[in-house]
């Protein structure tokens, strides 16, 4: 009934979009073994160390949560066109999101933040201006490390990440010789060729053979030589092993935001 109309019709159902925060002692990531990535985007996982030192400390803060509430949404009203605001309010801002998945998760934080740094600005909060968007870029940072499970895949997102921070660090055809600073590869046709060095650095930590292999899982690794997984180029008249990674590492992070996100309006 509570589905009908009074007529027998399906009722037009009412529906909101949510931020829900959760202390669940258990991850929703292990409810969801078998779901596809956009399920676990909608409730994100982050690891948090313990906030309280006790139960009446926690206790407090609910009583007073049920106290002062509501604050935030008429000074939000008196601050003008929020709409502008958030489209000024970059992304980018948050980090770099270096799969499709992230890029929505990416855009929570980036309303928490909107959000949150309006607060202040109007004083509603009584924190210092970026100290809600500084906690949302160590929140996204947090969640991208914990949902790259292995070596490999983390592996896969430091070069992804250092390939999108620093494009500059690759010599490009028509580059003049002394243009690149801090050369730290070559960039031709489809490919991002690094130096040995320069790879191991970008690696970030995880183990350069751990990451070739798993580049070379994926499909985004070129290679010639089996047992190294690297090639050969020609470079300034000399033969140069390099590490060969496809430009379609980088392919996810230029996606856009599933369909599903409304379009530059978050609320």
């Amino acid at each position: 009934k509570s589905r009908a109309t009074r007529n027998g019709a399906i009722a037009k159902r009412r529906a909101w979009r949510v931020l829900v925060l959760s202390a669940g002692e258990i991850a929703v990531s292990s409810f969801i073994e078998h779901a596809a990535g956009g399920q676990l985007v909608r409730l994100v996982d982050i690891p948090v160390d313990k906030l309280f030192p006790d139960g009446d400390t926690v206790d407090r803060i609910k009583k007073i949560c049920g106290i002062n509430f509501g604050w935030a949404g008429p000074a939000f009203v008196a601050s003008g066109d929020l709409l502008e605001g958030w489209k000024d309010f970059e992304a980018d801002r948050i980090g770099f999101a270096l799969t499709p998945e992230a890029k929505r998760v990416r855009e929570r934080f980036r309303l928490v933040a909107f959000a949150g740094e309006l607060a202040i600005k109007r004083g509603v909060l009584p924190w210092q201006p970026g100290a809600v968007l500084e906690a949302c870029e160590e929140l996204f940072a947090t969640w991208q490390d914990e949902v790259a499970t292995t070596d490999g895949e983390r592996g896969i997102a430091n070069i992804r990440n250092f390939i999108l921070t620093q494009p500059g660090r690759f010599e490009k055809p028509g580059d003049e010789e002394d243009k690149t600073l801090h050369r730290e590869g070559v960039m031709r046709g489809d490919y991002y060729h690094f130096f040995p060095k320069a790879f191991a650095e970008a690696c970030d930590g995880i183990p350069p053979d751990v990451v070739k292999h798993a580049l070379a899982e994926e499909g985004l690794l070129h290679y010639s030589e089996q047992g190294r997984l690297s090639t050969t180029i020609s470079y300034q008249g000399k033969k140069v092993r390099v590490v060969s990674v496809s430009k379609d590492i980088i392919a996810d992070a230029d996606d856009s935001i599933e369909a599903e996100q409304p379009e530059d309006i978050p609320f």
